[in-house]
């Protein structure tokens, strides 16, 4: 779990939701890394073989070889510089309203939870819905 030197208080509703709030926000942020580190690795890969192919074409006199190598190269390099739409633009974006609606909308699920004015089951329902948002 993550600590910032809190203490647990049993039954601090806001402390529970706003530690779910953070860990919703981890989640999101290692998910948009792990989609990062993906895109750009294969990028790499394909960069590289695409160089390779270019100095290739050079050590045995082949024009096409080294054209052809230096545009898949250039193609991973595109690759490489596409992948860090995952910082930051719409799909970033559109995560997070969905993180953060998800969050709200559980919020208010709990509030009438324990208030009684739904039942456990109808919560439990309630909650697998949201879970759709994300």
């Amino acid at each position: 779990m993550i600590g910032f030197g809190q203490t647990k208080i049993e039954g601090d509703f806001k402390y529970n939701e706003d530690l779910k709030e953070i860990q919703s926000d981890v989640k999101n942020i290692e998910y948009r890394l792990k989609q990062h580190h993906k895109q750009f690795t294969t990028g790499s890969t394909i960069s590289f073989i695409g160089f390779g192919m270019t100095l290739l074409g050079y050590m045995i006199p082949s024009q096409n070889l080294s054209i052809v190598g230096g545009m898949v190269g250039m193609g991973g390099s595109l690759v490489m510089w596409n992948s860090h739409k995952w910082f930051n633009g719409d799909r970033y974006n559109q995560l997070n309203l969905n993180y953060r609606k998800y969050n709200k909308e559980e919020k208010k699920l709990k509030k009438l939870l324990n208030e009684g004015l739904i039942s456990e089951t109808q919560y439990l329902k309630s909650v697998e819905k949201l879970k759709e948002l994300l």
